[in-house]
């Protein structure tokens, strides 16, 4: 005879599985801080290519201007704008991708102790059933 509360529990842990439980064991199988650490690395290179074509693209566009009248001044001003504008891009993405990050590996984990305990009742329910 089937049990309705435990094919109701095996259908909704079945469509966890196939939506997001992949992605969410591969998530909560790191530390927090290794994830952490790891994706926040990720963001700061992509940062730094994304800046560097970016300042590139203005560079050129703006290179006619930018000869017109050199001085040492001001090249160590576009310079140290540039770098300025650099580490302001890298700490804020340093911050966003941090808390991002955590969020996503807490939100992960409770959704993981969420289908064990889940897994747990399923099989409590079994030895219910074979008593």
């Amino acid at each position: 005879m089937l049990n309705e509360k435990r094919v109701k529990l095996m259908t909704q842990m079945a469509m966890y599985e196939a939506r997001e439980g992949e992605k969410d064991f591969k998530i909560s199988g790191y530390y927090q801080k290794d994830y952490i650490s790891l994706h926040t690395w990720i963001t700061v290179i992509w940062t730094t290519i994304g800046y560097a074509f970016i300042t590139g693209a203005l560079f050129l566009v703006f290179l006619d201007e930018i000869f017109t009248n050199p001085s040492l001044f001001q090249f160590l001003i576009l310079g140290s704008v540039a770098f300025a504008g650099y580490i302001a891009i890298v700490v804020i993405s340093i911050i966003v991708a941090r808390n991002f990050y955590r969020k996503k590996h807490v939100d992960a984990r409770k959704r993981v102790k969420k289908f064990n305990r889940e897994l747990l009742q399923l099989s409590k329910m079994y030895e219910k059933e074979i008593r």
